[in-house]
């Protein structure tokens, strides 16, 4: 799956934001993104790192789908 920086994605609890490109060290690669939890009328952000298999999961990919973020 293709996603693009600062662009908006939906998760079962809201939204996530690549805000970084795929940076790896040792194997593991990982990049930073938005996190945006709420309800209908505000939303709660935070910014965290998520590795590959962290955004498969919060996008409820299969684990052979490969991600790049443009």
């Amino acid at each position: 799956m293709k996603l693009k920086v600062n662009s908006s994605y939906a998760t079962a609890t809201g939204f996530i934001i690549p805000r970084s490109h795929m940076k790896g060290e040792k194997g593991e690669n990982y990049c930073i993104v938005q996190i945006l939890t709420g309800g209908v009328t505000h939303y709660t952000s935070k910014h965290a790192t998520m590795s590959t298999k962290e955004l498969r999961k919060a996008l409820n990919l299969s684990q052979k789908e490969r991600i790049e973020i443009l």
